[in-house]
């Protein structure tokens, strides 16, 4: 269905907008007024979440992203709609108290989670920094009758208050990719169009004194500076779940390795915090997630997984990530001539082994309601260096990419078997022989700690130079963060080597 008025107040052939705004924000006019000015397209469908909501999106056409999946799925995301829904169902109000628990949505974008999560009966403190995207959550916030639980806010959430951060938005293309100095915004993409803004900035710190039900935080790789930006309320608050979009792409992208390290350490602060990381990844987030019962079995991310990633983003900054390359795979193989390349090169033991440019994660002080099973890993923790393919029925490679669409010239540089033993065969013998010889820098093996257990190469250098893994990220640790740092206990899935 078509929008072309503010719940039927502002069209022509009702005349103009009269009343109080909903919510002292709104534009001159309503938000939907504001959006049709700017010759924006709209539509409203309602999803099939429980309970239901009714969805404001632009144009499929033009935002190939959020509005698409609405208007396809009649929903978003569903599995980590499903996560929303288990965590906050007949949870919202506390039993005690009678007082409605808070959620935070950092990165509302067009406020289908604030608007899900209102919909449940929690509170909602949402940040939308982009007018576009601001103006359809306050028109679905509207429509859903839930603005009285929700303040939205026009800032942008970073580790610094009162700065004025650029932001660059697409108007055309996928409008989610919206971030800080447009670094995640895909060029590429055919009829692309952006626009730049000015925006103050302010932290979690600043503004939010209350312990948290769930704590959303998608904002195109910057999630680092607003975990930075919380580092008080980490330590003096409880927050029960975080769900993220983990972005090690961007700053590899633009070769930000201060961000990419803090990207991880990151995930180190979460889990001394007390919480476990579930990984959702790509196939969870739009899995056909039931909306009741229980969730599927997630795996973990670790501590110990952790020191992997690390460690990689060392060597990926110093150029060295997976070198040198054995002479038997560089010389013949054209795949294997360069070494520092992601995914290819990550540890298999590492959370970036299994992503391609990111992925979604959800930590929680709940491990039963995330039904953890298992570590996170192209190779499980207990395969020996000495492998290089987990299995001759692998289905995903490096960076989860299937092995099936990849050409055979590259399958064995993804830890893929060949499927043409007359191009790859040789590559794949080859490969197998250096692993077995222990001569393959990127099969490396850590303790807990991140302290060397079998290295070579490159590793073995950077690691007598820096001592383990984790003094990688120790700069990155705010020192407000608080919390056990107990590697026994958090790493007791992962304590075989």
């Amino acid at each position: 269905m078509a929008v072309g008025c503010n719940l039927g107040t502002d069209c022509a052939d009702c005349g103009p907008w009269v009343g109080a705004p909903v919510d002292g924000s709104w534009p001159e006019g309503g938000p939907i007024a504001h959006l049709v000015s700017k010759e924006v397209p709209l539509f409203t469908r309602r999803t099939v979440t429980r309970p239901q909501m009714q969805m404001v999106y632009t144009d499929p056409r033009n935002d190939l992203d959020v509005s698409a999946a609405i208007d396809r799925d009649l929903m978003l995301e569903s599995g980590i709609t499903a996560v929303f829904r288990a965590v906050l169902k007949d949870k919202c109000v506390d039993p005690a108290t009678g007082k409605r628990r808070l959620v935070l949505d950092v990165g509302a974008n067009f406020g289908y989670f604030s608007a899900y999560a209102a919909r449940l009966g929690c509170r909602v403190i949402a940040w939308e920094p982009i007018p576009h995207f601001r103006a359809v959550t306050q028109a679905v916030l509207a429509l859903n009758n839930v603005t009285h639980l929700v303040t939205l806010r026009n800032r942008v959430v970073t580790d610094k208050a009162g700065e004025h951060i650029t932001m660059e938005a697409p108007t055309k293309g996928i409008w989610g990719t919206a971030s800080i100095g447009g670094y995640n915004i895909d060029q590429a993409v055919k009829g692309s169009a952006n626009e730049k803004i000015q925006v103050p900035s302010q932290t979690l710190d600043e503004l939010v004194d209350d312990d948290v039900l769930l704590m959303k935080v998608d904002v195109e790789g910057w999630e680092w500076s607003v975990m930075q930006g919380a580092a008080g309320l980490m330590a003096q608050r409880t927050v029960e779940n975080i769900i993220m979009e983990y972005s090690p792409g961007v700053p590899e992208r633009h070769f930000q390795h201060d961000q990419l390290k803090a990207t991880v350490q990151m995930l180190v602060n979460i889990v001394d915090n007390g919480l476990r990381i579930a990984h959702i990844g790509d196939a969870g987030k739009h899995g056909a997630a039931a909306m009741e019962g229980q969730l599927d079995e997630m795996e973990e991310v670790t501590r110990h997984t952790l020191m992997y990633d690390l460690l990689d983003v060392q060597l990926f900054q110093e150029g060295k990530l997976g070198c040198p390359m054995p002479e038997a795979l560089s010389g013949p193989h054209p795949a294997w001539s360069l070494c520092n390349a992601l995914p290819e090169d990550a540890n298999p033991h590492s959370l970036r082994s299994l992503i391609g440019h990111n992925t979604n994660l959800w930590a929680s002080r709940n491990p039963k309601l995330q039904r953890l099973k298992g570590v996170v890993g192209l190779l499980p923790v207990d395969v020996p260096h000495t492998q290089w393919f987990l299995n001759p029925g692998t289905e995903l490679g490096q960076g989860s990419r299937p092995c099936a669409q990849l050409a055979p010239a590259v399958q064995v540089r993804h830890r893929c078997p060949c499927t043409e033993p007359d191009k790859c065969g040789k590559e794949e013998a080859a490969a197998k022989e250096a692993a077995l010889a222990g001569i393959i820098p990127s099969n490396y093996k850590l303790t807990p700690d991140g302290r060397p257990v079998h290295v070579t190469g490159a590793v073995k250098e950077v690691l007598e130079r820096l001592g383990s893994a984790e003094a990688v990220g120790l700069q990155y640790r705010p020192g407000k963060w608080s919390g056990p740092k107990d590697v026994a206990t958090v790493d007791s899935a992962q304590s075989t080597i």
